[in-house]
Parts: C-alpha cells; structure tokens; sequence
C-alpha cells in the first residue's frame, strides 16, 4: 500500500518534493510528545511518520513509513545524525 508523506522543511528532506508518495504497510503513527521533538513528514491525516529528536549525546531518526524506496532520505538522515552534519 502507498500513502502520500507531506514533508516538513527540514535538513533531512531538503530538495525533496513537499509530497512524495512512499510504501507504507500499517506502519504506526508516531505520536509526538516533547517540544523538542521535530516531525519531519505527516500523512494526509496529519499524523507524524517521520520525526527527529536528540537523545543523550545524540540524535534519533524515527521513521514509521517503509523508506526503502526514498533512499536519498535515509541517506540525509543519516547525514543528519553525524557530529557537525552541515
């Protein structure tokens, strides 16, 4: 099954198109508690499928959507979660 991902502007979907279709097989919707907690991409029911936040020392990609076919976004997220990524 594919749904639509809205994306947000963030480092990690940066020159990605603000709607992308990608795989997603009942993958749970993500919900987001803490203000430092920031959703990178939303369904078209507005629930959070793609979030970022620290933890500890460092930094944590939360994805509920299948992303194999995006791998330019698993690529960036990864990017992101260097020290000194940009």
């Amino acid at each position: 099954m594919e749904a639509e991902r809205f994306f947000n502007e963030h480092p990690i979907s940066r020159g990605i198109i603000s709607l992308l279709t990608i795989g997603f097989q009942n993958g749970p919707d993500i919900i987001v508690k803490g203000k430092e907690v920031e959703v990178i991409a939303s369904n078209k029911n507005n629930s959070a499928v793609i979030v970022t936040s620290r933890y500890g020392k460092g930094i944590v990609v939360l994805f509920s959507a299948h992303t194999v076919e995006s791998k330019r976004l698993i690529q960036e997220s990864c990017q992101f979660c260097l020290p000194n990524p940009y």
